[in-house]
């Protein structure tokens, strides 16, 4: 039995946090980000190429032998567009695609890094 004049002192239980609720610190959101794979698949040359976040497009894509004009490498020729049919994808420089071919579906692929599997039509 407990003695009524005698305080019962509890412990206040902490909230178990799960590892998705917990903030990463920068080099931990940057092993993350390495560990991801995305994939493009290039139609016309039947070819699937895995890229992290951090690799630029037309790299991967000249790895992996595939025919692909380039010249500046910084986004201003436009020799390296291609369409895009489907994905997400970041392209830092666009200044050598009009705005006709952004609506259209094309990217630089010289400063493209993927955000998701894509399907590119080359």
């Amino acid at each position: 039995m407990m003695n009524p004049l005698i305080p019962v002192v509890r412990k206040k239980q902490r909230k178990k946090t799960s590892a998705t609720e917990k903030k990463l610190t920068p080099n931990q959101q940057n092993a993350v980000r390495l560990r991801t794979i995305y994939q493009a698949k290039l139609l016309k040359s039947n070819i699937t190429i895995d890229l992290t976040p951090d690799d630029i497009l037309l790299e991967q894509i000249e790895k992996a032998n595939v025919d692909i004009s380039s010249a500046c490498r910084g986004g201003n020729c436009g020799a390296c567009q291609v369409k895009k049919i489907s994905g997400k994808t970041i392209t830092e420089v666009e200044a050598g695609l009009s705005d006709e071919l952004k609506q259209q579906g094309h990217i630089l692929t010289c400063t493209t890094r993927l955000r998701s599997n894509i399907e590119l039509d080359i």
